[in-house]
């Protein structure tokens, strides 16, 4: 299926989920993901919050920060994409249509970043991932040699996703039935 076609049916099945199953799943994708990544020795954090119906990461948020591990979410600086320290308890504001960045950017080095918790629109089993076709992780995730983690409801993983050679795979997909490591 070609990119644009797969991304409109699957974007259109997850605008149609409904608050309770995103709440009940997502919290069944955030506990498969620890039940299977350890995080001991990952202080710095990269994540998300969502938009459009992507798995919720505010229980993940949640438990990071009561392990005192260090957040970053991507933000959008002067027109270019950056990494930026993320304080859960502080001011968010959306950009780019809607996505949520701080309101006061602290960047930092991407290469720092030692997780990288990624959304997406498809995975495929091989570890490729489908976004909305901006680039923004991708950019964001060439730089850094960090572990790259997409979460996902199940439904959006694929057999196959059509990549080109900027895509930047993830080295696991977790949803709320199945944990790939790639």
């Amino acid at each position: 299926m070609l990119k644009q076609n797969l991304r409109l049916e699957l974007l259109r099945k997850r605008l149609g989920l409904d608050d309770t199953y995103i709440q009940n799943t997502s919290k069944k994708v955030i506990v498969n993901l620890f039940s299977n990544i350890s995080f001991k020795n990952q202080s710095k954090i990269l994540v998300y919050l969502p938009i459009k119906n992507e798995v919720d990461t505010s229980l993940l948020i949640e438990k990071l920060t009561s392990e005192g591990k260090e957040l970053f979410l991507p933000a959008l600086s002067m027109k270019h994409w950056i990494v930026s320290k993320f304080d859960p308890n502080g001011e968010v504001e959306k950009v780019f249509g809607e996505v949520y960045q701080p309101q006061t950017i602290v960047s930092v080095d991407g290469r720092n970043i030692d997780i990288a918790i990624v959304p997406g629109i498809a995975f495929s089993t091989s570890g490729a991932r489908l976004g909305f076709g901006f680039g923004v992780y991708d950019k964001l995730l060439a730089r850094t040699s960090a572990i790259k983690i997409g979460l996902c409801y199940d439904f959006q993983l694929v057999d196959d996703v059509d990549i080109s050679p900027m895509d930047v795979k993830m080295d696991f997909v977790v949803s709320e039935v199945g944990f790939i490591d790639v």
